[in-house]
């Protein structure tokens, strides 16, 4: 693997504790509003939890972003031969239509 991949790959992976780490956060956040400090914590309008969970949505998709540029490109399979096309194929079909046309 090439040092760009490998450096893409681990801050993937990086960006991947951080998502889930937010995302377990947002949840305590939730189940930590029925009290009085988490009741303290929250705001009016925007709540902590929702805070939490847009980092971690976010950081998430930044990890399957890195993934995506570290995955290699998918290789043609060069050891199978063509098949041939059915003689009542659309493209067969095609070609002639265009032949008579």
């Amino acid at each position: 693997m090439s040092r760009s991949a490998d450096r893409w790959s681990s801050i993937g992976a990086l960006f991947y504790w951080v998502g889930l780490l937010f995302a377990i956060a947002a949840f305590c956040a939730v189940g930590a509003s029925n009290t009085l400090i988490g009741e303290r914590l929250e705001h009016q309008t925007v709540p902590l939890s929702w805070i939490l969970a847009g980092i971690a949505i976010v950081a998430l998709l930044v990890c399957e972003r890195c993934n995506s540029l570290t995955a290699p490109a998918p290789q043609p399979d060069l050891t199978r031969p063509a098949e041939p096309q059915a003689p009542g194929s659309p493209e067969i079909a095609a070609q002639a239509f265009q032949n008579n046309a």
